[in-house]
């Protein structure tokens, strides 16, 4: 093939033009379009930058919040385990101080009946003793000793009238009783009549009566007011002295 220099040189005029088309025509919206990539990619690198340091300072304070929580968690949960411990102690100082009372209370009755109880078997044994000294003394005393505690009456005489003084009043006849163990005689009746209204003052009455469960001795009343001077009424006043000692 023959080498013609013209159609070379035309080739490269040809070639050379179209470099230049496709300069004006390609190059430069290629040279915009990757220039906009350029740009864009710029921008999602800068926004991506952006959004992770977003993301790191987000996770940064998430942890904070999270540390946080977790602190502000350990003191709640302390706190309420504080306060449940204190409630509890009070409940069981409660309880305990309710037991307590209870117990007291129980204590306080138990007692209570013990000495109720106690005082009870004690007024017993006074009473069946003093049945047994009645019965022991019913069947030993004689008017011997009736006789005794009736002249001992009369040596007592001012003191017996002094304790029946009070109910007279000066202008009437005062009515006596006088209950004896054994019969009176007419003489010791008159004696005790003579002795009773010379330490009162007054006229008397006397009515006597005969009561065996006296044992021996006389008592006296006027109204309401009793002088006993009998063997019975003595164990009385005894078994009464005892109840109160106890």
């Amino acid at each position: 093939m023959k080498f013609d220099p013209w159609t070379f040189v035309f080739q490269i005029v040809n070639f050379v033009v179209l470099l230049l088309i496709l300069k004006r025509i390609l190059y430069k919206p290629v040279r915009e379009i990757m220039e906009k990539r350029r740009t864009l990619a710029a921008k999602a690198m800068d926004e991506a930058q952006s959004a992770l340091k977003e993301a790191q300072e987000l996770k940064s304070s998430h942890q904070e919040e999270l540390e946080t929580f977790r602190n502000r968690r350990t003191e709640l949960t302390e706190a309420m385990k504080n306060e449940v411990a204190e409630e509890r102690r009070k409940l069981l100082a409660e309880a305990a101080e309710a037991v307590k009372r209870h117990a007291d209370k129980e204590r306080a009755l138990f007692d209570a009946g013990e000495k109720r109880q106690e005082a009870q078997l004690k007024e017993l044994a006074i009473d069946t003793a003093e049945l047994y000294a009645a019965a022991l003394f019913q069947d030993v005393a004689d008017e011997e000793l009736h006789r005794a505690l009736y002249r001992r009456l009369l040596g007592e005489a001012d003191r017996v009238a002094a304790a029946l003084s009070e109910t007279a009043d000066g202008h009437q006849t005062l009515g006596i009783e006088v209950t004896s163990a054994w019969p009176l005689r007419e003489k010791e009746e008159r004696r005790l009549h003579e002795a009773l209204e010379a330490g009162i003052g007054d006229r008397l009455m006397l009515s006597t009566t005969v009561d065996r469960t006296l044992i021996a001795g006389i008592r006296i009343r006027v109204a309401d007011t009793v002088y006993d001077a009998s063997l019975r009424g003595q164990l009385n006043d005894l078994a009464a002295r005892l109840k109160e000692s106890s």
